[in-house]
């Protein structure tokens, strides 16, 4: 009768914490995406099948320029956190920072910014209290915005405003767009700020705070300037450096993380431009007090590399990196970290996928997904037509693709074919 009491004990045991693990590990986590023309964010759950839609939110804007979903209260709850504006193309001007919570869906305002576009946001600690906050980068006067919530209110601390307004000044240069060549005449057009984002890209177990930027995209007459600039507080300042410069093309994307498999970080920051020069990626690596820098690819044919991130997408326990090109084709490829080098991989082109008369497609931004232990590559992006001379801004058509293994083949499934500017995932 023990014996059974005890076998009976053991059982329910077992079964209350496989069903606690296998419950844990069905957890419906959330991917999100921003759209441009008109601004929507949809809401997919993860639980069941990949990109299963379950929610759009209409946001009155023209474009959600980036979406993010995170803790931003720091109260364990979820929040979808974006970047929203008309842009030039309709009034009013001026971009906000709206959230919404997943449990209801309930739009808050974070703040009225008021400048051009909101253009790329992240969550996380960046000064090293052990909370997160939202970081906010714009362009028009380029504004490097940290909130963080403090006793019921959105505090905000602004760690740059108009870098390339300095750089001018400094160096006897011009490069601000004229207001009377602006649909917006009050606005200042002159610093972009691309990309910001957090992460211990130097290895000494604190965050910092990384952001490229560049002189306007409005400006084709002028050659293009820009910067990757870090920023780090150090006994309750904010210090900040530059850590590279170029001419005539731009930084664009940033990822860090141990591409060598290390267990050490490397900041990987992909080169772009509007014009006709071709895109690279570059790995920079602090070592000695000094960051030294070296490219890892140069496309002949692709202008844009703003599409990267970082996972174990081969299930080796190796970081492998996903880049999402763009203009004209949107290539896909994996770069794999080997002792002479990196490992290239083509896994197709988002081009290939679709039958339009002479489009380009550019890749926004890059996921990899692991859901029910299968790895998903998560691509999003714009699709544009030159001839209709609109750009990538006016644009309605996109693409939202997954790209699913079965065996040593990448199959791809389009999605959403509106214009993709911003997604992240639930961490």
């Amino acid at each position: 009768m023990i014996k059974k009491f005890f076998i009976l004990i053991f059982l329910f045991i077992t079964f209350f914490i496989f069903n606690y693990y296998f419950n844990f590990s069905l957890k419906t986590k959330y991917i999100v995406a921003g759209t441009g023309n008109p601004g929507k964010i949809y809401v997919y759950e993860t639980k069941d099948e990949i990109l299963n839609k379950i929610k759009t939110l209409n946001t009155g804007y023209k474009f959600v320029h980036t979406v993010k979903i995170g803790d931003i209260y720091n109260n364990g709850g979820k929040q979808i956190v974006a970047g929203v504006s008309n842009s030039f193309f309709a009034e009013p001007y001026g971009c906000k920072v709206v959230s919404y919570d997943v449990k209801d869906f309930k739009e808050s305002i974070v703040d009225d910014v008021g400048d051009l576009r909101c253009k790329d946001l992240t969550i996380g600690d960046a000064d090293n209290d052990g909370k997160d906050e939202i970081i906010l980068a714009t362009h028009g006067r380029g504004i490097v915005r940290i909130y963080k919530w403090i006793d019921g209110r959105w505090n905000k601390e602004d760690l740059e405003d108009n870098y390339i307004s300095k750089i001018d000044a400094q160096e006897k240069t011009n490069h601000r767009v004229d207001n009377k060549d602006l649909p917006c005449k009050e606005c200042v057009v002159q610093t972009a700020v691309h990309i910001v984002k957090v992460g211990d890209v130097d290895n000494d177990g604190k965050n910092e705070l990384i952001t490229t930027m560049s002189s306007p995209l409005e400006l084709q007459k002028i050659d293009e300037i820009s910067y990757i600039r870090l920023y780090k507080k150090v006994d309750g300042k904010w210090q900040n450096k530059t850590i590279d410069q170029i001419s005539n093309r731009e930084f664009r994307s940033i990822t860090i993380g141990d591409i060598h498999n290390q267990k050490k970080n490397v900041l990987l920051v992909g080169i772009g431009s509007p014009r006709n020069e071709k895109g690279s990626l570059y790995v920079y690596e602090y070592f000695n007090g000094k960051w030294g820098k070296r490219i890892i690819y140069n496309d002949q044919d692709e202008k844009n590399m703003k599409g990267v991130a970082l996972g174990d997408i081969n299930g080796a326990g190796k970081q492998t990196i996903l880049l999402a090109t763009g203009f004209p084709n949107a290539k896909i490829m994996t770069l794999e970290s080997e002792a002479k080098g990196f490992k290239k991989k083509l896994i197709g082109t988002i081009a290939s996928l679709f039958k339009l008369d002479k489009p380009e497609f550019n890749s926004m931004v890059a996921l990899i997904s692991q859901a029910n232990k299968n790895t998903n590559l998560i691509i999003g992006g714009t699709t544009i037509y030159p001839d209709k001379k609109i750009g990538w801004e006016g644009a309605d058509q996109g693409y939202l693709v997954v790209y699913s293994k079965k065996g040593n083949i990448w199959i791809p499934k389009i999605i959403e074919t509106k214009n993709i500017l911003g997604m992240d995932m639930e961490k």
